[in-house]
């Protein structure tokens, strides 16, 4: 079963000209650079709600990772992917909010991990990356006076394994929520 963790609420900064957009920070693990680039040059703002930060930090972290290079063509060195484990215990510690977006399959990582990885299946990341932000900012718009990207917040409080399956009109994802083995 999956547990659930106490995330910091994210609260929107004012400034001369109204709310200013949500940051949203890129990391990647095992993700060439130029392919990061290119999934952000095709990253929506939504009419200026989200900034887009490389590295760094930002309102919400989303980690980009390819497991399948992080571990080796066999899977058999997965001490290489311990960066973006780390990462993301870090951020369970610290009460950020951070979600891994995964290419690759979930037996290429460490067992033991904090948070919550999104498995893009058989999408690109920038796929992956592009139906979760549309589901996040569609829900957001939905709640009305809630945070931006309240769903995604939600989702990140959990330490689960996720796989993108479908998205649905209006842009509402189906997420699979896989237990880990203990």
């Amino acid at each position: 079963m999956a547990q659930q963790h106490s995330i910091q609420p994210i609260t929107p900064r004012m400034t001369m000209r109204g709310i200013r957009p949500l940051r949203v920070a890129v990391h990647r693990w095992g993700v060439p650079e130029q392919e990061a680039q290119g999934i952000l040059m095709h990253c929506p703002t939504f009419d200026g709600r989200l900034e887009w930060v490389r590295g760094g930090h930002g309102d919400v972290v989303i980690h980009l990772v390819d497991a399948a290079r992080l571990s080796g063509p066999e899977g058999r060195a997965l001490w290489n992917a311990m960066g973006p484990v780390q990462a993301m215990h870090a951020a369970r510690r610290s009460g950020s909010l951070e979600v891994a977006l995964v290419r690759g399959s979930a037996s290429q990582l460490p067992v033991q991990r904090a948070g919550c990885w999104i498995l893009a299946g058989s999408r690109s990341l920038a796929g992956a990356m592009a139906m979760l932000l549309r589901t996040a900012m569609t829900f957001s718009g939905r709640a009305g006076a809630r945070a931006p990207l309240a769903w995604i917040r939600e989702l990140a409080s959990h330490d689960t394994t996720c796989l993108l399956r479908q998205e649905c009109e209006p842009a509402a994802l189906d997420v699979a929520l896989a237990p880990r083995p203990a």
